[in-house]
């Protein structure tokens, strides 16, 4: 028996739920990667509801824990990331 077909619409929202979710989860286990990934998913509202504040939190723990591992995220990479942010709370403000 064939299972209905479901919209992609809301096969791409599912996915996008798991990768967050599986971001979040890498995250909390200390990789310092999956944290300022989880920091653009928050941002940008990918499988999550966009959340400034959280996204601010996993950046800053992202860049603290790649610190401690004796890691130098470099800093045109930091540049982008905080541009991508002045851009996004900019867009907010055209109402």
């Amino acid at each position: 028996m064939e299972q209905p077909r479901r919209p992609l619409a809301q096969q791409v929202e599912e996915c996008m739920v798991s990768w967050f979710q599986e971001t979040k989860r890498e995250a909390k286990s200390g990789n310092w990667e999956q944290m300022m990934l989880l920091s653009l998913l928050y941002r940008d509202g990918y499988g999550v509801r966009a959340n400034v504040e959280e996204a601010l939190y996993w950046r800053e723990r992202g860049i603290e824990t790649a610190r401690s591992h004796g890691i130098t995220i470099p800093p045109d990479v930091l540049a982008r990331m905080e541009k991508a942010n002045e851009d996004t709370d900019h867009s907010s403000d055209d109402g």
